[in-house]
């Protein structure tokens, strides 16, 4: 057996490591599809069994949901996912497929609405014990960081069974629910921690949506619509059985939504399509690690 001096073994050692490190420091300068099939394989190798049961301590999520310091992570943190387990607050259980954008012929809007793009999308419950279904996508550029864009159809509890039943937007209405009230105050505390100069906490802005293309190249003059609305003509019963068990059932290459927008005085037009190109999987990694910027301009 060949001998190893206690030099050469540190010397692989550490070019394992920093090669390990490298990979991790170039991640965004890769390609779409290369950065979408590296998550992808992680959510595929992480699958549950079945869907995760849902358990939560509710003191927790309640000081936690109520803490802008908690939720100031969800507008800074830059990455596509968590190096470590984080244990989330809100939207801790979900489902993840891959997706595409096909954007409509002479869409009037500049960047992805107007090259399309590959990317994920995650289905969740806001909060556990509530039905109050979120959208979640992340579309990837070659070169640079990925472009998320998180919608809901509503801060209340949805009281019909079909999980698409509301189409999500990027744009809410103040909650009537009493108990939730308090919530867009909370976040606003939290743009206004991320020094942000967008401070209404019932809009998450589009403009990064339009600032590049697919390929990463800059637009001299982006154009991003003010709100959009995911039109599913999907029906899926929660009645039933778990969403996400419902959501595995789903035709991988089915039409998952119709995506209509409206400008600042402009009449509401379809922009174009979400597609699915894969199956949904409900994952620990999707639910532990997957992580969906929520983008608002910072600084001054």
């Amino acid at each position: 057996m060949r001998n190893f001096s206690l030099e050469s073994i540190f010397t692989i050692v550490f070019c394992l490591f920093t090669s390990h490190f490298a990979v991790a420091q170039t991640y965004e300068d890769m390609p779409a599809q290369r950065k979408l099939d590296l998550l992808w394989q992680r959510i595929q190798e992480t699958e549950y069994n079945r869907p995760n049961p849902i358990h939560y301590n509710y003191g927790t999520i309640a000081i936690g949901a109520a803490n802008p310091h908690h939720l100031q992570g969800a507008i800074t943190n830059s990455s596509d996912f968590f190096k470590k387990k984080r244990k989330k607050v809100t939207h801790a259980r979900g489902s993840v497929a891959s997706v595409e954008f096909i954007p409509s012929p002479n869409s009037p809007y500049s960047g992805i609405w107007q090259t399309g793009a590959i990317g994920l999308v995650r289905l969740s419950h806001t909060l556990p014990f509530i039905n109050t279904p979120s959208v979640a996508l992340k579309f990837f550029i070659d070169g640079h960081p990925s472009v998320n864009i998180l919608t809901m159809g509503t801060l209340d509890p949805v009281v019909e069974n079909n999980f698409f039943a509301i189409p999500a937007t990027n744009k809410l209405a103040d909650p009537k629910f009493i108990p939730f009230k308090i919530l867009p105050a909370i976040f606003k505390q939290a743009l206004i921690l991320a020094n942000s100069k967008h401070l209404d906490p019932l809009h998450l802005p589009l403009d990064h949506i339009g600032q590049k293309d697919q390929f990463g190249t800059e637009v001299d003059n982006p154009a991003s619509p003010f709100q959009i609305w995911l039109e599913s003509d999907i029906h899926l019963d929660q009645s039933l059985k778990d969403y996400r068990e419902s959501l595995s059932e789903i035709s991988p290459d089915k039409l998952l939504f119709k995506v209509f927008a409206k400008a600042n005085g402009k009449p509401k037009l379809q922009i174009g399509e979400i597609r699915l190109t894969s199956r949904f999987i409900a994952s620990k990694f999707g639910d532990e690690r997957l992580f969906f910027k929520h983008y608002v301009p910072t600084g001054k």
